[in-house]
């Protein structure tokens, strides 16, 4: 009897684990990727609190088209990428003209700007991906993905064990030539036309908090203009 215990239960234990391609498509089933995949554009409104509450707008388009409008001092600024140029204006620095991204900045606008995220079709898109481990996000439990891109740069991602949806991105990112731990949080997930969004996205940076942005609404399948995305002449 004993030696029949012993036998099933690493069993047991063995099966409980997924395997890194189980864990995707958990992911992918609890994402509705099926549904996303005929979404066109994504626009999310709402605030960004850091120091203090402002507007921010987030509109996203395929293929791979992003753009951030914010406010900083009542000074509207905007950061975007048209699938080839990464490009901010941000005038309460001082400079009101629009300029290209520099460095990391502009990896992680491309990051954002991939419409399905990274983890779908990493293999096409000449990832690796690896299981980490675990991870625990409040209550929740979490398998740990190591993701490492073509670029060479890795990033980690948790996935709820119970309900598959991403919970945490993790990544380093230079500032002031120095490499910051970032980690980006995602809650309040909702459907949205059968699509579960994250409403609420908070931000750390080296530990501590950076930003939390609260989405009043998101809408989908707006009718946009891809020259929206464009850096502008002026």
């Amino acid at each position: 009897m004993l030696a029949g215990l012993l036998f099933i239960m690493p069993s047991a234990v063995i099966s409980q684990e997924l395997k890194t391609d189980d864990i995707i498509l958990q992911y992918y089933k609890a994402s509705s990727f099926d549904k996303l995949q005929k979404v066109t554009t994504i626009v999310s409104s709402g605030t960004i609190v850091k120091q203090d509450r402002m507007p921010i707008k987030i509109i996203r388009m395929r293929q791979d088209k992003f753009l951030q409008i914010f406010d900083v001092a009542d000074i509207t600024c905007y950061s975007g990428y048209d699938g080839t140029t990464a490009w901010m204006r941000v005038p309460y620095t001082g400079n009101p003209k629009p300029q290209l991204m520099p460095g990391d900045a502009a990896t992680d606008i491309m990051i954002k700007a991939d419409f399905d995220g990274l983890l779908f079709h990493w293999k096409a898109k000449g990832e690796q991906l690896e299981l980490s481990g675990r991870d625990s996000i409040g209550d929740n439990l979490a398998y740990k993905l190591k993701l490492t891109r073509k670029d060479g740069g890795t990033e980690f991602y948790s996935i709820a064990v119970k309900s598959g949806l991403l919970l945490k991105r993790e990544y380093t990112r230079m500032i002031r030539g120095k490499e910051v731990k970032m980690e980006v949080f995602y809650r309040d997930y909702r459907e949205v036309e059968g699509i579960p969004l994250a409403f609420t996205i908070e931000s750390q940076m080296g530990g501590q908090p950076n930003n939390t942005i609260v989405f009043d609404s998101i809408v989908l399948n707006e009718q946009l203009d891809a020259k929206l995305f464009e850096m502008p002449s002026k």
